[in-house]
């Protein structure tokens, strides 16, 4: 329950803009796929991530504190929707720091019980971390 609330507020803090607001997740694991040939591999097995991410919509920034820093700049917010499953989806086209363009999308699993995840989804690789609400 708490973190469905924490999830909702973010929701709404976000869709609305207000100020001052940083949110902070802690990643737990992640996964990854790769597009050979045009085709996308299957998902890897999750592994084992602890890293502070950063959700900034004053500063139209998301940010992993992992080993390499991740820095994300908004260009624009893609909106939110929900599948036939009842999931929540809130996605953003962004920069990374090199300047290359990327998705990133914050996913809540009501169909697995609220599960948040963090995908970010280049052209050719695409990342997906599960994470919790700080």
């Amino acid at each position: 329950m708490k973190r469905y609330l924490l999830f909702l507020t973010f929701f709404l803090l976000a869709c609305f803009s207000l100020s001052a607001q940083v949110i902070k997740f802690k990643t737990q694991d992640f996964s990854y796929r790769e597009k050979n040939s045009g085709t996308w591999t299957d998902w890897s097995p999750y592994q084992k991530l602890s890293v502070l991410g950063t959700i900034d919509m004053d500063n139209n920034r998301i940010e992993l504190h992992a080993e390499r820093k991740q820095v994300y700049d908004v260009i624009e917010y893609l909106g939110e929707s929900q599948d036939s499953d009842g999931d929540s989806v809130m996605g953003w086209s962004c920069l990374n720091q090199n300047g290359v363009e990327c998705r990133i999308r914050f996913v809540k699993l009501n169909s697995q019980g609220g599960r948040l995840q963090l995908y970010v989804d280049f052209e050719e690789i695409g990342l997906a971390y599960n994470l919790y609400i700080l």
